[in-house]
């Protein structure tokens, strides 16, 4: 009796191990990206390979990708039905997000702080939304891309990871292929920003203008330029 009940403990132990770490393993299905965050939820439109990928919503890139989703879902439905005016209801924007993942509370909290910041604001009544500005006027460009900004972030924090190694500052498409945010932000939008930082002197150039260094780090020499717009002739 005392063999059997050994047996049956050790069994049991095993078995709780094994459940313990099922539970720690993410689904086989999703790809798991390490981005600090509270929670995680699935974004099906990110998988290169067409695999569903695990972003954490606190992350960057989550909140990239939650942006412009707004963004097209507000700009697709007005284009529909080319009423300027009344703009997008939030439940077709809910609705346009939910088959990407992203759950009603996060669109809702998202498209307040949009809100907060002059990006969007409601029209006919609180439940519907438009852009603040056309996407490639000069005010829609100034804050989309200011400091503090999710591609600011973002390129903010590759500058300070690839950085430290790199002596000549890091390169333009590399720094492209850090953040690597396909199909949301084209080179023109990477452009835009940098000039924004290069002029509020968060970032600097280095051997030229395609090499660029975050500001916390020293130059190594003295072609240091922080106030060169990167569209100047």
């Amino acid at each position: 009796t005392s063999d059997w009940r050994n047996h049956q403990e050790y069994c049991n132990r095993n078995v709780r191990r094994t459940e313990s770490r099922a539970e720690r393993q993410p689904p086989a299905n999703n790809v798991e990206i390490n981005v600090p965050g509270p929670a995680v939820a699935i974004v099906t439109r990110r998988g290169g390979d067409g695999r569903p990928v695990a972003l954490h919503s606190g992350g960057v890139q989550y909140r990239s990708l939650l942006t412009d989703a707004i963004f097209r879902a507000i700009r697709g439905q007005i284009e529909n039905t080319g009423d300027s005016d009344t703009g997008t209801h939030v439940n077709e924007i809910i609705a346009s997000l939910r088959t990407d993942g992203f759950p009603e509370h996060e669109v809702r909290i998202a498209l307040v702080n949009l809100m907060n910041e002059g990006i969007v604001y409601t029209t006919v009544d609180e439940h519907h939304y438009n852009l603040a500005a056309d996407e490639s006027s000069t005010a829609r460009e100034s804050t989309r891309y200011a400091y503090g900004s999710s591609l600011n972030d973002a390129i903010i924090r590759a500058l300070r990871d690839l950085g430290a190694q790199a002596e000549d500052g890091v390169y333009f498409l590399d720094l492209v292929a850090e953040i690597s945010m396909e199909g949301i932000y084209q080179e023109r939008d990477f452009r835009a920003a940098l000039n924004v930082l290069l002029n509020e002197g968060h970032v600097y150039t280095t051997i030229d203008d395609d090499h660029f260094q975050w500001s916390e780090y020293p130059p190594h020499d003295s072609t240091r330029t922080n106030r060169r717009s990167l569209f100047d002739d």
